[in-house]
């Protein structure tokens, strides 16, 4: 089943998950903030096996409509964007029906993906967005945004450099800039998740136009694949920015969320809770989301941010569909052991990654400074990037 705002020309239809919802409504509005509602459209529960779905289907061609969802539930009543938002306006607090094909940059459907190099000779360089364009020495005209990259002074960088594949760090909607101000100075590397499924808009040249932020990540990753360069994702599916006003939080208080015997929030992450991909919907979530990336914007691989948080099954599950939509599929990530409240012998860590064959790690041990036994001298020793 999908899930979200389904778009057609004719009607968009649109599917929740919430089971504890009592009622649930979807509220329309006209711009992407600073306006009042103009509409709603109440959902309709499902029966049997989608009880805990809610749905409704409007009319007409809603491209370029704002809208967040209602959830009423014995607590009370929250208002919450949409968790599988394609689009969503300003600071991403309104999500926004999108015909994703008006979003096409020119020669996108047409483009060659460039050959994959052999494993041996790959070269990964992790930039952000925001950097590798924002310093003096860039002449970047677009600097901080995803349009330097379509430049030639930015790509004959990389590729005199040798690179075969940039992975891009968090480029996905988070929360700590303000995206409504471009004077004010801010900055982070964008490891607080808002929305998984939208481009962060601080990175667009028009962040109150989101159309503007989905079409110019599809122009970043055609122009480098027209160069003979791959993209990954980094993908912090692992916590939540903030789990009282995230989308998971409002539309099913919890669920999402891992939690210890004792019924408090995991904290494995290190950044006040962990998700919970154990659950069926939050494995759902991440499968769906993660071939999204590919479907629509033609992604290369993903990096999985503190994978060690996930289970080996949720790792596993996107193979089949990820490689049916991408057969060089690239995944791979930190395989930390985390003290996530997890068994260990599900933990997506290195000592499990004979059960993840399609999974690749980083050597933990190879690159931090610490120092670990070697049994067969005896000796402590540090790890390699350490000396």
């Amino acid at each position: 089943m999908k899930l979200g705002a389904i778009y057609s020309k004719e009607k968009t239809t649109f599917t929740l998950f919430s089971p504890v919802a009592d009622s649930v409504f979807v509220i329309f509005y006209d711009k992407g903030n600073d306006s009042t509602e103009t509409g709603r459209l109440e959902m309709m529960r499902g029966e049997g096996e989608l009880r805990s779905i809610f749905s409704a289907t409007a009319e007409g061609n809603l491209d370029g409509v704002y809208y967040t969802y209602e959830v009423h539930t014995s607590d009370g009543t929250f208002s919450s964007h949409d968790p599988y938002a394609r689009a969503c306006g300003v600071n991403g607090h309104r999500s926004m029906v999108i015909d994703l094909s008006k979003t096409d940059p020119d020669g996108f459907a047409d483009e060659d993906r460039p050959k994959l190099a052999d494993p041996m000779s790959m070269v990964i360089t992790e930039v952000s967005v925001a950097d590798v364009s924002a310093g003096a020495s860039a002449h970047s005209g677009y600097p901080g945004k995803f349009k330097a990259f379509t430049e030639d002074k930015t790509l004959s960088y990389f590729k005199d450099m040798g690179v075969t594949h940039l992975q891009l760090m968090p480029s996905y909607d988070f929360a700590s800039i303000d995206e409504s101000d471009s004077l004010k100075e801010q900055y982070n590397w964008g490891y607080d998740p808002l929305q998984y499924g939208c481009p962060e808009g601080s990175y667009a040249s028009d962040p109150n136009d989101p159309r503007c932020r989905v079409r110019e990540l599809k122009q970043l990753i055609a122009t480098l694949h027209a160069r003979g360069l791959r993209v990954n994702l980094d993908v912090v599916f692992n916590h939540h920015y903030d789990i009282q006003f995230s989308a998971f939080g409002q539309c099913v208080p919890y669920y999402y969320f891992r939690t210890t015997p004792s019924g408090f929030l995991s904290n494995g992450s290190f950044c006040g809770n962990d998700t919970d991909s154990i659950k069926r919907m939050m494995r759902k979530y991440i499968v769906d989301i993660v071939c999204r990336w590919i479907e629509v914007y033609d992604v290369d691989g993903f990096r999985f941010d503190l994978m060690g948080i996930h289970d080996v099954d949720t790792m596993n599950a996107f193979s089949a569909p990820g490689r049916q939509l991408k057969p060089e599929l690239m995944v791979y990530g930190e395989g930390w052991d985390l003290p996530t409240a997890l068994n260990d012998d599900l933990k997506a860590c290195q000592r499990n990654n004979a059960k993840m064959p399609q999974v690749e790690h980083f050597h933990d041990y190879f690159r931090v400074q610490r120092t670990y036994h070697v049994q067969s001298s005896g000796r402590q020793e540090k790890g390699f990037w350490s000396g």
